[in-house]
């Protein structure tokens, strides 16, 4: 039970109700599925799945699928694509071979020395090796 005049001061001093609309509709225009985050950044899910938790990247449900929102993918992960270039860069096996490393060595040497680094998702060529 609520007593009336509580009630009726609650809404003398009140400003207008004002109805709210309902909300845009969700379209797939504006969110990424994985695949398509894939196919444009050139990453394994794994490597996607640890930034978007990196960066807090919204997520939502569409369809049945996971979908992530287009500014913050675009954000978290264009500026690795911008910074290097493949043709900058080594990969674990060249490091290995042209200074006699193991991977180990390779790995402990990166982390050691904060040198940054970055993964590709493997191509379709490439997964059955």
């Amino acid at each position: 039970m609520i007593r009336r005049s509580d009630l009726e001061s609650l809404f003398d001093n009140s400003s207008l109700y004002i109805k709210h609309g309902k909300r845009g509709e969700i379209t797939l225009e504006d969110y990424y599925s994985i695949d398509k985050i894939k196919e444009k950044y050139h990453l394994s899910k794994s490597v996607i799945f640890t930034r978007g938790k990196k960066h807090k990247i919204p997520k939502r449900l569409i369809n049945g699928r996971s979908c992530w929102s287009k500014p913050a993918v675009d954000k978290a992960f264009t500026p690795s694509q911008t910074l290097y270039s493949k043709s900058d860069c080594y990969s674990t096996e060249e490091i290995m071979n042209k200074y006699n490393m193991s991977i180990g060595a390779v790995r402990q040497m990166v982390s050691r020395h904060k040198i940054p680094r970055f993964q590709e998702a493997k191509s379709d060529d490439r997964q059955g090796d």
